[in-house]
């Protein structure tokens, strides 16, 4: 946003700003931090690309959290394009070059509506495209990482560069669903006991952000240490982990009543 002090002393500044309403000004950082996620998820599929080549390659099996990935992001691009043909076509294309989180954050810098035929809006779609990546990729890769960190023999500072990194990369993506969410002015309207917790004031904003990303940091990390060491014992011992987790997680939300909102 242009200052106050800036545009009064330059005319030509006066009249360009002038010319943008109060949401254009709105729309303005928003959209410049959806292009720094559209470059963000462009050089990611770039590294997705190699990665599988070099798997294919060696003959390793990790390509398989890749493949899941696929599977259910070309299952949301049905489910959203299924009555255009060529729409499908063109969307199936986007997932099979992991250019899909690309393309949906420049769509929702930009502004676009959701097209006809379409079941749900552009930011809608990126949100469940970027939860699919997260529940099929990030989050197991991180946790087959701990594993292979604490069963292994190379506890080199790369090796704990590169799993640290993998915690820090989703959540940061985590955070920034949860923090979308809750500024959205009609999700607040709606449900305000549910939405709202992000102040409106920058600072306290940006401190909100930086504690819910420490928070799911950390949080991510003891999940995936805990899972890592139940692994050591058996598979059976994460499976019961999980299942008691979510489970009390469930109880939870029916105690706190806000089962429906999550």
């Amino acid at each position: 946003m242009i200052p106050r002090q800036l545009a009064s002393s330059n005319p030509e500044c006066t009249k360009t700003t002038a010319k943008l309403s109060q949401p254009d000004l709105v729309k303005i950082p928003r959209g410049i931090d959806y292009l720094s996620k559209t470059i963000g998820d462009d050089g990611d599929a770039v590294g997705k690309c190699f990665k599988c080549y070099l798997a294919i390659r060696e003959n390793d099996r990790n390509p398989l959290l890749e493949e899941a990935l696929v599977h259910m992001s070309l299952l949301i691009v049905f489910v959203q394009n299924y009555k255009k043909t060529k729409r499908l076509l063109r969307e199936f294309a986007y997932v099979l070059t992991f250019t899909k989180p690309g393309v949906d954050a420049y769509r929702v810098a930009i502004g676009a509506e959701a097209e006809v035929g379409s079941m749900f809006a552009p930011k809608s779609e990126l949100i469940y495209t970027k939860g699919a990546e997260l529940f099929t990729e990030a989050i197991p890769g991180t946790m087959i990482q701990m594993y292979a960190f604490l069963t292994g023999s190379n506890h080199s500072s790369t090796a704990i560069f590169s799993l640290i990194v993998s915690v820090v990369t989703a959540a940061f993506t985590s955070n920034g669903l949860s923090f979308d969410q809750d500024l959205d002015k009609e999700k607040r309207k709606h449900s305000p006991d549910f939405y709202g917790y992000v102040p409106e004031e920058k600072d306290a904003k940006a401190k909100t952000f930086l504690a819910m990303f420490i928070m799911a940091s950390c949080q991510l990390g003891g999940k995936a240490f805990a899972c890592a060491l139940g692994a050591v014992e058996g598979p059976s011992i994460v499976a019961a982990y999980i299942g008691l987790d979510i489970l009390f997680f469930i109880f939870y939300k029916l105690v706190r009543r806000d089962f429906w909102y999550w």
